[in-house]
């Protein structure tokens, strides 16, 4: 009995393996800006509540912070539970302890402007590395990494905008995932 359970399991997988990806409709960026409905103006700082979740685990790990985008400067900064900030200043990736300790953080400069990209929801910027398409039963679009290094960042990410909240959801191929809201508002700069 659990030989044949095993078979059929085994069987079943390997058909899902041969079966052709289901493709969602691919969208422009100009499609894509009208189907999410975005507003006429985003903000370039806000605050974020940042939950990851592992399928092993029953509650996820929770950030959150703000971030600020000043021209080539990107900075994030976690408040809790514990502080400390990301400054990418357009060449180097900078970690700032809540001591003011600075460490070089060896990343490419491109997933930081990615994850920019995401947050202002650039869609001209993320059609250059993502495929765009429609989240069946969501206003939302589904990105789909056009290249394999950017698999690092996420299998496929989830772009929803509700007025001036985003969520951006980075789904690995683990069956784990981050969800990312964004209000984006005004924050004090301190």
């Amino acid at each position: 009995m659990v030989k044949t359970f095993l078979i059929l399991t085994v069987g079943i997988f390997c058909l899902l393996l041969m079966s052709p990806p289901v493709q969602a409709e691919e969208l422009s960026a100009k499609e894509a800006e009208t189907y999410l409905n975005l507003p006429a103006q985003l903000g370039e700082q806000g605050v974020f509540l940042q939950k990851k979740y592992f399928k092993q685990l029953s509650k996820p790990f929770t950030s959150s912070g703000s971030y600020h985008i000043s021209g080539e400067t990107f900075l994030w900064r976690t408040l809790e539970p514990a502080q400390s900030q990301l400054v990418f200043d357009g060449d180097t990736l900078w970690q700032e302890s809540a001591i003011g300790k600075k460490e070089k953080l060896p990343v490419a400069g491109h997933y930081i402007a990615i994850i920019k990209a995401l947050i202002t929801v650039d869609l001209n910027a993320l059609t250059e590395s993502f495929t765009l398409g429609k989240v069946p039963e969501k206003q939302c679009l589904l990105l789909t990494p056009k290249e394999q290094q950017l698999t690092i960042l996420a299998n496929t990410i989830e772009l929803c905008v509700n007025g001036e909240t985003l969520t951006v959801q980075l789904n690995e191929s683990s069956g784990n995932y981050s969800q990312i809201l964004i209000s984006q508002t005004s924050v004090d700069k301190k």
